[in-house]
C-alpha cells in the first residue's frame, strides 16, 4: 500500500481514515466535494462530484494512479438513507470509480459495506455463511455492489476487501441517531424518549473503524469481512453507560418510543476474520468509547458557549 485513495473523507467514518493511513507511510489522496477536515499537507484534495457521469472526473481518478482505494463515500444522512434513491445513484457511481481506479493501475479495492445486507433473521452474522438477504433499499443497493465486485475481482484477479460495517459511534456523529441524540439532549437537560431497549446490537467507536479498515486495506485478506465490537449487548447497557458518562440518566424514559416495525431483535457481528486474519484489535472499549464520545460533546457545547 504505498498509494492510497479515499473517498467520503469528510464523513463521519471516512474522517478518521486519512491519518491512519498517513501513520502507516504511505501516501493519501482523498476526492469528494469537501477537503478532508484533517487539514494535514500529507493529505492531497482532489475536488470532484463522484455523481456526476462526466468523463472529466473519470479522467482525474485515473490519473492519481493510487494503487489502493478505499471507497467509504455513500448517502448517510438519518431518516432517509435506508429508502433514498441516492442508493441506486451511488451503485452506478462506484462502478464508474472502480472502473477510473483500474485505468490508473489500482491494485486493491476495499469498500465499506453494512451489517444491512445480511439475512436480520440470524443472530450472530458470520461473512459467507449467513446469508445476504438485505431488507431494505440501502441493504439491497450495497449488497448488489458487494455481488457485482467480488464477481469481478475473482474473474479478473483484483485483490478485493468488503468491510461489513456495524454501529460506529463517536465524535463528529449526525443528530438524529439514537447516541448523538441521547447524548445531546441529556447534556441539555431534555428527556430523551427510547425504546425499551432489548435489541442486541454490536457498537464500535468510530476511529476502531476507520482503524480496521485501514487494516484491511493494508492487509491481503480478501472477500468480506465483518467490523465490529465482537461484543454485542442489549441497546439499554448501551443507552445506561452513555447516560451514566452524562451525568443525568434520570432523563431516560424507557418504553417511551414504540418498537419500529420489522426491528431486528439481535445484529452481532463474528469477528474472527477481523481479529484472526486481518489481526485488528480495537482501542476502545465501549465505556471508553461512550466516555470520550460525551466528553467530545461537552467540548463542543463549552467552544460555542465562548
Amino acid at each position: 500500500m504505498d498509494v492510497v485513495l479515499v473517498t467520503g473523507a469528510s464523513g463521519f467514518l471516512g474522517r478518521c481514515i486519512p491519518q491512519f493511513v498517513v501513520d502507516s507511510g504511505a501516501k493519501v489522496h482523498t476526492i469528494g466535494r469537501t477537503p478532508w477536515p484533517g487539514g494535514s499537507e500529507a493529505v492531497s484534495f482532489h475536488k470532484m462530484d463522484l455523481l456526476s457521469a462526466d468523463d472529466e472526473t473519470i479522467t482525474k481518478v485515473s490519473a492519481i494512479e493510487a494503487d489502493t482505494l478505499i471507497h467509504t463515500a455513500w448517502c448517510t444522512e438519518p431518516g432517509s438513507y435506508w429508502t433514498s434513491i441516492d442508493n441506486l445513484r451511488w451503485m452506478a457511481a462506484s462502478l464508474r470509480l472502480f472502473d477510473a481506479f483500474l485505468q490508473g493501475g489500482g491494485k486493491r479495492v476495499v469498500v465499506v459495506g453494512t451489517c444491512a445486507e445480511y439475512d436480520w433473521r440470524y443472530h450472530t452474522l458470520v461473512e459467507r455463511e449467513t446469508p445476504l438477504i438485505p431488507s431494505t433499499l440501502y441493504g439491497t443497493a450495497k449488497a448488489s455492489l458487494h455481488k457485482t465486485l467480488e464477481c469481478y475481482t475473482k474473474e479478473h484477479g483484483i485483490s478485493f476487501g468488503w468491510a461489513h460495517v456495524f454501529f460506529p459511534f463517536g465524535p463528529h456523529e449526525k443528530r438524529r441517531r439514537l447516541l448523538s441524540d441521547l447524548i445531546v439532549n441529556l447534556l441539555t437537560g431534555t428527556e430523551m424518549p427510547v425504546s425499551e431497549g432489548r435489541q442486541i446490537r454490536d457498537f464500535l467507536h468510530v476511529e476502531d473503524v476507520a482503524a480496521a479498515i485501514v487494516r484491511l486495506a493494508a492487509s491481503n485478506v480478501q472477500g468480506p469481512v465483518n467490523i465490529g465490537s465482537g461484543d454485542a449487548r442489549p441497546l439499554r447497557d448501551v443507552i445506561e453507560i452513555a447516560a451514566k458518562e452524562a451525568g443525568r440518566p434520570d432523563l431516560v424514559r424507557y418504553g417511551a418510543r414504540p418498537p419500529i416495525t420489522n426491528d431486528p431483535p439481535s445484529l452481532a457481528a463474528s469477528v474472527n476474520r477481523l481479529r484472526d486474519e486481518v489481526g485488528f484489535q480495537p482501542r476502545y472499549g465501549l465505556q471508553e468509547g461512550l466516555k470520550s464520545t460525551v466528553d467530545w460533546w461537552r467540548s463542543e457545547f463549552k467552544a460555542a458557549a465562548i
